[in-house]
């Protein structure tokens, strides 16, 4: 006899989102424990939209904090010809750069895995290459913990991190913390699976003006300075709204 298909149960992502904007507040100590930390960007901005005043405050403290840009960021102005793709990498690297140095995070903390932008490996034997990447710059920086992107953040790259982390933890231990950018604009009629949350805030209102600061060195993302492709992206007022309220989030996976 054939045994019933399980059904998962699944909830509105706004009501997970509530319970994750009520999360207990914590210091940074706890979050770093006191040893290594590692933030993994899918994109260059999305380490100052989800984690800037993580990166802040670790770096004040003393923490060894480490950056890991997954993709190149090659696809937020396709049609530009005043900045065509490798023009656009560099600027966008440079961005970055500008903005941890902002944040504090000293010179030598950010590596660059290079996948096109849109297309981080998310399943098979790319990712595992991808994760096994991730998993030695773990084990050569003595990392304990990783924060990465959440896996209901509505884009292939911020789930393709996700999965590469999730994989990594399977090769060499680490403690995976996931952080949400897009994934805070959920719509009330989405539906994801039911979960337990877990986790912590961290209170960010003494570093709010340098994370606006981390995110305005995007310039490429927060203004029309590349202005020659209709079709460019700039980021949108709800969610800066959402990533500068006075606290971030991070999920504990395991």
């Amino acid at each position: 006899m054939l045994c019933p298909a399980r059904t998962l149960r699944m909830e509105r992502a706004t009501d997970v989102l509530a319970r994750m904007a009520a999360l207990p507040f914590t210091e940074i100590a706890t979050l770093t424990q006191g040893k290594p930390i590692l933030v993994l960007s899918p994109h260059p901005d999305d380490e100052s939209l989800g984690c800037a005043g993580l990166i802040a405050q670790a770096c004040a403290a003393g923490v060894d904090v480490h950056v890991v840009l997954l993709t190149d960021g090659s696809r937020s102005h396709p049609n530009s010809k005043e900045y065509p793709e490798a023009r656009l990498i560099a600027l966008r690297e440079r961005e970055m750069a500008a903005a941890l140095v902002t944040l504090g995070l000293p010179s030598g903390r950010l590596a660059f895995f290079g996948y096109q932008d849109a297309s981080a490996p998310r399943k098979g034997y790319p990712m595992r290459q991808a994760a096994e990447q991730l998993a030695a710059y773990i084990r050569d920086h003595d990392i304990g913990s990783v924060f990465a992107s959440w896996a209901y953040d509505p884009h292939c790259d911020h789930l393709a991190a996700h999965r590469i982390t999730v994989a990594a933890s399977r090769m060499v231990p680490f403690r995976h913390l996931a952080y949400a950018v897009w994934g805070w604009t959920l719509a009330r009629t989405t539906w994801i699976r039911a979960q337990r949350i877990r986790g912590w805030r961290l209170d960010i209102t003494d570093t709010l003006a340098i994370k606006r600061a981390a995110v305005e060195c995007h310039m490429s993302q927060m203004t029309t300075m590349i202005d020659d492709d209709p079709d460019g992206f700039i980021l949108p007022d709800y969610l800066l709204d959402l990533c500068y309220r006075p606290f971030e989030t991070f999920i504990q996976v395991n």
